[in-house]
């Protein structure tokens, strides 16, 4: 069984969460406080507060960055979700998604 690892839960910071965005606010910056004990953070965001495959635009397990990404994604005109998550090298992520 992998080691669990505790990771604090990130806030969210910008945009709100279900926000419509604009063509001319472009690109989007997902800025999150950074988590007690995380190492790395998974970034989705979704057309529908549901996060069904089908509806990610982004699902990048990859981020590095304590408390922000630009996802490089040109979003159309809309309102969006989006969650965070952090997750340690050492063991399994037991942290609760924001």
């Amino acid at each position: 069984m992998p080691n669990q690892i505790s990771i604090a839960v990130p806030s969210l910071i910008a945009p709100a969460n279900g926000a419509s965005f604009a063509t001319t606010q472009q690109p989007i910056l997902f800025a999150w406080y950074a988590a007690a004990g995380a190492e790395y953070y998974r970034l989705q965001v979704s057309k529908t507060s549901a996060f069904a495959s089908a509806d990610l635009l982004v699902n990048n397990g990859g981020v590095t960055a304590i408390s922000g990404f630009d996802t490089g994604v040109t979003f159309t005109a809309g309102a969006y979700y989006w969650r965070v998550r952090g997750g340690a090298f050492a063991g399994e992520d037991v942290a609760a998604l924001a």
